[in-house]
């Protein structure tokens, strides 16, 4: 018959020493990348979950990928639907940076192209 001991387990002064270490370390591994996630904020590129939420898996698929929208639509094939869209983002641009005439023009220019090079095509060659 084996007989339990009650054993009695003292943490050292070496041990609490380094689970603080190792608490505060992973504290300001939080803090350095919340911050830095706030940063870039004001950046051209900032941070987003999109990626993360795209590739998501599990019985929260269908929602995280509606917060960002699905990789495979096949409306990005779609001309018109491309065109609206490019047409919704000149606008928001225009009313954001309150552009001029002049400067609306020669985004029309870069969104469309000159007119003079237009020609619509009644079949794919």
């Amino acid at each position: 018959m084996l007989c339990c001991k009650k054993v009695n387990l003292t943490v050292g002064l070496c041990a609490c020493c380094l689970l603080i270490l190792l608490r505060l370390s992973i504290g300001w591994q939080f803090l350095y990348e919340g911050l830095w996630k706030l940063r870039t904020l004001s950046t051209p590129t900032p941070w987003t979950a999109k990626g993360y939420l795209a590739n998501a898996q599990g019985p929260l698929r269908p929602l995280f990928r509606a917060m960002t929208g699905d990789p495979d639509d096949l409306s990005w094939l779609d001309p018109e639907v491309v065109a609206e869209r490019w047409d919704r983002w000149a606008e928001k641009f225009t009313t954001h940076y309150g552009l001029t005439d002049q400067q609306k023009r020669r985004l029309d220019q870069m969104l469309n192209g000159s007119k003079a090079f237009y020609a619509r095509l009644e079949r794919l060659p």
